[in-house]
C-alpha cells in the first residue's frame, strides 16, 4: 500500500513509470468534467469514477483483488479505510470471483485506519485487504475516482528497468 497526495507528485517521483504516468493523470486531469462511470485508459487499465456516501464500518465489506493494482483517489469527501493483510483470523464474507476479481471479507484481523481526504491517493496491491467508504467522524458524500491497472501489466514494466 502506498499513501500519498496528488500536490507532491512531480517527475522527479520515485514511483514505478507505470505509476507515475497514472498518477500524473489523476494530478493534470479534471474530473468535474467525467460523469460517474467506467472509462478505458489503455490495454489493461481502466479508470472507474463514481459518487456514493460514507457508511458504518460494519456495513461495509473488506475486498482484495488478485489480478489488479487500485489506484483510488478522492476527488471530494472524506472517508476512512479499513487495511489489513492476509491473516486466517481474518473472517471469508465471500470466495474469490474471479469474474469481479474480489474476494471479501466481513472481518480483518488487526485492521489498520486511513483517513483519506480531497486530494490524496492510496495505491492497493493484491495483497493489501482494503475496505473503503467507511465513516470518518460524520457521513460525507464522495466523489472518487479508481484507475485498475493489471497486474501483469505492472510486473512487465518493473522488469524492464531491471533488463
Amino acid at each position: 500500500m502506498i499513501l500519498g497526495n496528488i500536490s507532491e507528485i512531480n517527475k522527479k517521483s520515485v514511483f514505478p513509470k507505470i505509476l507515475l504516468k497514472y498518477l500524473n493523470y489523476i494530478k493534470t486531469t479534471d474530473f468535474s468534467k467525467f460523469a460517474d462511470g467506467k472509462y478505458p485508459l489503455g490495454r489493461d487499465v481502466v479508470m472507474n469514477l463514481f459518487s456514493y456516501q460514507t457508511k458504518k464500518l460494519k456495513e461495509k465489506k473488506a475486498e482484495v483483488h488478485k489480478k489488479y493494482i487500485d489506484i483510488q483517489y478522492v476527488i471530494s469527501g472524506t472517508e476512512l479505510i479499513g487495511l489489513g493483510f492476509n491473516n486466517p483470523q481474518n473472517e471469508l464474507l465471500e470466495e474469490y470471483n474471479e469474474e469481479k476479481d474480489c474476494t471479501f471479507y466481513k472481518k480483518i484481523e488487526n485492521e489498520h485506519f486511513l483517513v483519506i481526504n480531497r486530494g490524496m491517493f492510496v495505491i492497493f496491491f493484491p495483497t493489501d485487504i482494503h475496505r473503503p467508504g467507511c465513516i470518518f467522524n460524520e457521513k460525507s458524500d464522495i466523489r472518487k475516482m479508481v484507475i485498475k491497472i493489471l497486474v501483469n501489466k505492472y510486473e512487465d514494466e518493473k522488469q524492464k528497468k531491471t533488463i
